[in-house]
């Protein structure tokens, strides 16, 4: 024990210890109850015990706590010390903070309460705060939020990869929230400042790569905004509003359409990359109001689309800009350029000149000097003073021009106001140019138009008249006494009581002459004044004043006579006095019924009528007696000037001629037509009356005849025979005349004058029997007129609508669609009156479709013009189902849809019983199932109704049965083999038959239809393909064609299209297809053209009529409405029309011959089925079919049905033999005929050759070629002879030969001797042949040969003649071009062992139409010319 204890000391021991080895001030009573308390606790073990009331410490346990305590600081102190080491940034110091950073520990034997650090652990976290001092670090919130300040726009987040993945990868130092340095922050992580210029050098790295997009603004610019800045000059564009300035109709923003639209410019705008874009708020908000002011511009909209005038505007606004730049300054004066003006002057007033118009006129002002200083070149650009312009336009806005002001004054009154002309106003001063808008027309101020329309109403309210009308009303009243412009007797009237005038130079005065107005109160004034003078100054017998006052001055001309002196003493037998005496005149003529007007006791006026009765009836008593000699003949009958013009005015109605007519009276004194007096005629007696003899009288009535139809008299809907045959009493009763207002009410125009060509516009259109009279008025014929404006009361034409200004495109089509109630009249179309607000309300209609680009503008449109109350019933469908054409606008780019769309609509609207809301789940099912049923015939219609179903259960929540369309596909029936091949039959009589060919000449419509059907037996594709696809052959390629007309002509000739023609057509058409790689307008597949050689010639022809007739067409209309496609029209093509047409012309009954009417897509199938399937058999029996034909045998129904069943079976008769031999060339032909006929005898090969001596070739060439012929015909034979002896049998072999399409050669139309007989030896190969691509089964050539010209074993089918002629004047090609000997022998070798014979072998069949193809006289030439080496 004593041992143990010596490790020990007792406490009072470790008191003196502790006093001993440090400062501690301790009381030990309570250290040492402390130290029990631990003891309990177990705290110090073996250490520190108590026994027998001693506490006991452990030696090495005490030393231990004294050298640590010496070490150590008290852990508030290091706080604190730490604290005051950066004592304004070091905020967060606590024991929390430290103790994941250092050591904390208690020493119980000195402080059971108190912790402390090592001293060295305090100095490293001192050093270490100095380290982090010196790094100048940010926190982790103060990192982001300097990100976010310098990169406007980005949401960087504690896991942004931009920042600390990039600080991660690349290791770059960052302090840990519990690195030992760190008391900046509790518990975020801290970033040096070389780390955070790092990262923001990658994040501006990758801005300037594709991070971030400035448009009008640099990156340095983006990156000085300021917060405030941003936030107040900047926002973030939605697509929305993306889609409202732009016009585009995007679901999300892209940013080449961004960079593209805002680029040019004052927008500033930056695009971040997956986040958005932002632009600045003013700029944006001005772009946005300039666009929509210049979207009601005319220039803009007109007959672009919205998208369209959006793109327009835009561009203008970036290149306003753009010249804005440009300006330039000369003595403080600021100038523009000329481009610049125009987008000024068109924004300022709406006014769009074109730059290459007025830029011409700018230069030439400017060379003349006329504009002082305001224009300028430089750099050879024009330039304008700024302030010039802004003044101009402000007083182009003031002003309006002349012209305009003058139809502004006509529009505004009723009559045309004579004298409103530019010098009118011009004498006013009220009028001055502006050069800057234009040089030569005046203006005048808008202010000065208003006063002067009042004014000009103000003085014709008066019925005023001038100095000349008075003069004339003057005269018509008081007949016989002449009035002057003078007349002292009138104007002194005026200027005594001081009447009313209207003077020249008052501003709505305005006349061409200078007369001045006199208002009808004034002339009232004058006429009772005259009045009183009249009375007398006049006296009358048998009539009174009112009488004298009231007859007209026609009346007055017609019906009174003056009475001379001599006649006077005549009549009344009183001595010859030479004056009258007024007494003895007044006394006479009381006792008679002669008026008498006697003027101021001079002139003397009577009534002719009772004048002559009186002469008539005292020459009758003898009182009357002349005594002149009678040298006249008086057999001969004359008539006086009365009965003249009564014969006249009887001839020529309504015209009624006066004692004074010129056309009369002067035309018998210019061309001295006989005229007598009476004192010439013994009968009368009256001495100064004239007389007319026949002959005089029929001149006049011709003369007046021809001036009638030259200008006097117009006619419409009679001829001048049967207006000369009216009679008087006809022409009272049948015919009226129609004053100045009626003829405006018929019109319908208040502007309307009697003019011919105005009467012409309104009664040409009608049976209105019209007579135009120069200067005399308008006679209709009252029956037909009263018709007339019954009917136009009731009904208009197109032409009304057109002078109505109403829109009248497709004015036919819109009557047929819209069942309009419609009538002909004269061969026009009239609808009735009432139902002119309805056209015009579709045609805005239409409009508006046009103009709209995308599906729901469309649908918007037809909703609001669709005529069903239950679309404002049943509002939330409507609601809906707009939400749901919007989404279907985001998601489909064809327009087309919008129909599906609107069509489903109606249907659901139809079927409605109650809203549709989600809470009626039963009712939707229903309408959903019986809207389905109410379409079962329209699959898009369906599809449409099913589209909307899904979008409410998925879109809007809706608690529908989801639909499953089942609907079975009906299969698409096929014609049958007869129905097919009789309508063929039907089209090759009349392709072959001259006499039904001829139809199709110039008639385009007809030949469109037979063509378009013909091409079905060849092509395969849907009508719009063929109306859009099928090229245009080019007549001009045929010799003595110059176009459409001549070539027809050609064909009436006699000629005819020549195989090799039509099959260059032909293969142009093919090439075409391929070269341009034309596609299906319906699902954009590839078209495949490959016309039967069969059928080259036929559809050859009908293209080249079909061209001709389209050519015709074009020449004789206007050329905008020219037609480039080959066909008439789309409408033509329609199975009931194209029916119509082929049944008219031809009595060819399509509905009958198919048994239900033509269908394209039937045809194809038809075609895909029977003929690309057995081209070889088909091609054999159309060949059959059309040489019967052109020999002139009538085919029947039957006949090309039965001979093609027996080619589609692989027949192998004679006939099926025969057929095919027409169609092959060469010697080989008379080994097929012996395979048939074995009693055929062949002449010798001798005979047969001799055909070749019209090839004109050389005796050598003749003699070597006629044995290689030889040759070839006995290899051939001993081939054939090979495949019997082997085993082979005929009816195979013949098989392959008609039918095979395996067994094609090389070239283009050959088959392969070879492949037929050896098949078996060498087998099929599925590789491609250069003649036909289309056959994958093609067999490899046995004797590896490139082509197959000069081979033995060839068979040339029908135009192979034409592929030789191109290899042979090829090798021609590369004689001549030879510079070579030994080239020119081995190219000569060629031609003469592999070309030659060929051709010999072919003249066989063709004789002399093989030299007409090929140019023998080139090849001999060349022999000649090189010799023949070999």
């Amino acid at each position: 024990m004593d041992k143990f204890l010596d490790q020990y000391i007792t406490f009072e021991d470790y008191i003196k210890v502790l006093k001993l080895e440090t400062e501690i001030k301790v009381n030990p009573t309570v250290l040492k109850l402390k130290l029990k308390k631990e003891i309990q606790k177990g705290s110090f073990k073996e250490k520190v015990f108590s026994y027998n009331d001693v506490l006991y410490l452990h030696k090495e346990y005490v030393k231990q706590s004294i050298e640590l305590y010496k070490k150590s600081i008290d852990l508030t102190e290091a706080l604190n010390v730490i604290q005051n080491y950066d004592k304004e940034k070091i905020n967060y110091v606590n024991r929390q903070i430290i103790e994941p950073k250092c050591k904390i520990y208690r020493i119980l034997l000195i402080e059971q309460r108190r912790y402390f650090i090592s001293k060295d652990d305090l100095n490293k976290i001192l050093k270490n705060i100095d380290l982090v001092r010196k790094k100048n670090c940010i926190t982790s919130s103060e990192f982001r939020l300097k990100m976010m300040t310098l990169f406007k726009g980005f949401n960087f987040s504690q896991s942004s990869k931009l920042v600390f993945k990039f600080i991660r990868d690349n290791q770059l130092e960052v302090i840990r929230q519990d690195n030992i340095g760190n008391f900046y922050t509790p518990i975020q992580n801290l970033y040096p400042k070389a780390t955070v210029e790092k990262v923001i050098e990658n994040i501006k790295l990758q801005c300037k790569k594709a991070l971030v997009k400035t448009i009008n603004m640099t990156l340095e610019d983006y990156y000085n905004l300021s917060e405030e800045e941003f936030k107040n000059n900047f926002k973030k564009l939605s697509i929305e509003e993306f889609n409202n300035i732009s016009g585009y109709y995007d679901s999300n923003i892209e940013l080449k359409k961004i960079i593209r639209f805002f680029s040019g410019t004052e927008v500033k705008c930056f695009t971040i990359n997956q986040k958005g874009a932002y632009i600045s708020i003013k700029e944006y908000d001005e772009l946005l109001k300039y666009i929509h002011k210049s979207h009601k511009s005319k220039k803009y909209i007109g007959k672009n689309s919205e998208f369209r005038a959006d793109e327009l505007i835009i561009s203008n606004y970036k290149e306003k800009l753009k010249l804005k730049e440009e300006r330039i300054t000369i003595n403080n004066e600021q100038y523009i350029l000329l481009k610049e003006y125009m987008y000024i002057l068109y924004e300022e007033t709406g006014l769009f000149i074109e730059f290459s118009r007025i830029s011409p006129r700018f230069r030439k002002m400017y060379s003349e000097g006329c504009i002082d200083q305001n224009i300028i070149i430089y750099n050879d650009n024009i330039y304008l003073k700024e302030r010039w312009v802004l003044e101009s336009i402000k007083l182009y806005k003031k002003s309006v021009y002349v012209f305009e002001a003058v139809k502004e004054i006509q529009k505004s009154i009723d009559d045309n106001v004579q004298g409103i002309t530019l010098e009118a106003f011009k004498g006013r001063n009220i009028v001055y140019k502006i050069p800057l808008i234009n040089r030569n027309l005046f203006f005048m101020p808008k202010k000065y138009l208003n006063d002067i329309i009042g004014k000009i109403e103000e003085i014709k309210n008066k019925n005023c008249m001038n100095k000349e009308e008075l003069i004339v009303c003057l005269t018509n009243r008081y007949k016989g006494i002449k009035f002057t412009r003078n007349s002292k007797r009138v104007f002194s009237i005026i200027k005594k009581n001081n009447l009313e005038k209207i003077n020249k130079g008052y501003l709505g005065y305005f006349s061409t002459n200078n007369f001045v107005l006199y208002p009808k109160d004034t002339i009232e004034k004058i006429v009772e004044n005259l009045d009183g003078w009249c009375e007398e100054k006049v006296k009358l017998i048998n009539l009174t004043f009112q009488q004298y006052y009231e007859m007209s001055n026609e009346e007055f001309d017609k019906n009174y006579i003056i009475l001379k002196v001599s006649e006077f003493n005549i009549i009344s037998s009183i001595a010859e006095d030479k004056e009258l005496d007024i007494d003895n005149v007044i006394l006479f003529f009381r006792e008679t019924n002669i008026k008498c007007i006697i003027i101021d006791l001079k002139n003397i006026y009577v009534s002719q009528k009772e004048y002559y009765e009186l002469i008539k009836k005292e020459r009758e008593q003898g009182k009357l007696i002349n005594t002149k000699k009678q040298n006249i003949n008086t057999n001969e009958k004359y008539i006086d000037k009365v009965e003249l013009l009564e014969k006249v005015n009887n001839s020529f109605i309504g015209i009624d001629f006066g004692n004074t007519s010129k056309l009369i009276f002067k035309f018998i004194n210019n061309n001295k037509l006989k005229v007598y007096t009476g004192e010439q005629l013994g009968k009368y007696y009256e001495q100064n009356k004239t007389f007319y003899p026949k002959e005089t009288v029929k001149k006049v009535i011709d003369n007046i005849k021809i001036q009638c139809e030259k200008y006097l008299i117009k006619l419409i809907n009679l001829s001048y025979d049967e207006y000369y045959k009216l009679s008087y009493d006809e022409f009272v009763r049948e015919y009226r005349k129609i004053d100045k207002n009626e003829f405006k009410e018929i019109s319908g125009y208040s502007n309307y004058n009697q003019r011919f060509r105005n009467c012409e516009r309104i009664f040409k259109d009608s049976h209105v029997k019209c007579i135009w009279i120069h200067k005399k008025g308008i006679y209709v014929s009252i029956k037909e007129c009263e018709e007339f404006l019954d009917f136009k009361n009731k009904y208009v034409c197109i032409n009304d609508l057109r002078e109505r200004d109403i829109d009248v495109k497709g004015f036919v089509k819109i009557l047929r669609t819209y069942k309009f109630e419609k009538i002909y009249y004269k061969q026009k179309l009239y609808i009735l009156r009432e139902e002119v607000p309805r056209f015009t309300k579709i045609r805005n209609y239409i409009t508006d479709l046009d103009k709209s680009n995308n599906i729901y503008e469309k649908f918007m449109i037809k909703l609001d013009n669709l005529d069903d109350e239950r679309k404002n019933k049943y509002t939330s469908f409507c609601e809906i189902y707009i939400s749901f054409v919007k989404y279907a606008n985001l998601k489909n780019k064809l327009i087309t849809i919008n129909s599906r769309l609107f069509n489903a609509f109606k249907v659901l609207l139809a079927c409605l019983e109650k809203d549709l809301i989600p809470e009626n789940k039963s009712a939707n099912d229903r309408v959903f199932k019986k809207a389905l049923l109410l379409c079962k015939n329209s699959v898009n219609t369906r599809n449409t109704i099913i589209q909307f179903s899904n979008y409410l259960i998925k879109n809007k929540k809706f608690d529908i049965s989801k639909i499953i369309d089942i609907k079975e596909k009906v299969p698409l029936n096929v014609y049958d083999q007869e129905q097919f091949l009789n309508l063929l039959i039907k089209l090759i009589e009349i392709i072959a038959d001259k006499n039904s060919r001829k139809k199709l000449y110039r008639n385009w419509k007809l030949s469109s239809v037979i063509t378009y059907v013909f091409l079905h037996y060849t092509l395969a594709w849907r009508k719009m393909d063929f109306f859009n696809n099928i090229s245009v052959p080019v007549l001009q390629n045929i010799e003595g064609v110059t176009d459409g007309e001549s070539f027809i002509k050609w064909l009436e000739e006699g000629n005819e299209i020549t195989d090799k023609l039509a099959l260059n057509i032909c293969t142009d058409l093919e090439e075409r297809s391929r070269r341009l790689n034309l596609k299906a307008s319906k699902n954009n597949q590839k078209l495949t053209c490959v016309i039967s050689s069969s059928l080259v010639k036929e559809v050859a022809l009908l293209l080249c009529i079909c061209e001709a007739n389209r050519q015709i067409f074009n020449k004789k209309k206007h050329k905008s409405k020219m037609h480039s496609n080959i066909f008439e029209s789309t409408n033509i093509l329609e199975p009931k029309i194209l029916h119509l047409i082929i049944k008219k012309n031809f009595n060819i009954d399509i509905n009958e011959i198919l048994d239900g009417g033509f269908s394209n897509r039937r045809m194809n199938k038809s075609f895909m089925t029977l003929v690309k399937e057995k081209a070889e058999e088909l091609g054999l029996a159309y060949s059959y079919y059309y040489a019967q034909v052109l020999r002139g045998h009538k085919g029947k129904f039957g006949v090309l049905s039965e001979t093609t069943k027996i080619y589609l079976n692989k027949d192998i008769s004679k006939a099926s033999l025969m057929a095919f031999s027409m169609g092959t060339m060469g010697s080989v032909v008379h080994i097929i005929l012996q395979l048939i006929s074995k009693g055929y005898k062949n002449k010798t090969y001798e005979d047969q050759i001799h055909l070749q001596n019209d090839l004109g070739l050389t005796p050598y060439t003749l003699e070597n070629n006629i044995q290689k012929i030889t040759n070839k015909i006995a290899v051939m034979q001993k081939e054939i002879d090979a495949y019997f002896k082997s085993g082979g049998r005929q009816d195979k072999f013949l098989k392959r030969l008609l039918y095979g399409q395996s067994f094609y050669g090389n070239d283009k139309r050959t088959k392969c001797l070879l492949k037929i007989t050896r098949t078996n030896n060498f087998g099929v190969k599925r590789i491609e042949c250069n003649n036909n691509k289309i056959n994958r089964n093609t067999i490899e050539c046995p004797q590896k040969r490139e082509n197959c010209i000069g081979c033995d074993y060839i068979i040339s089918l029908r135009y192979f003649i034409f592929e030789f002629e191109k290899r042979f004047n090829n090798i021609l090609d590369k004689l001549e071009n030879s510079g070579y000997d030994l080239d020119k022998k081995i190219l000569i070798y060629s031609i003469n062992n592999s070309y030659i014979p060929v051709l010999n072998d072919l003249s066989i069949i063709l004789g002399e139409e093989a030299k007409k193809i090929i140019d023998v006289n080139r090849y001999i030439a060349l022999v000649k010319k090189y010799g023949e080496i070999l």
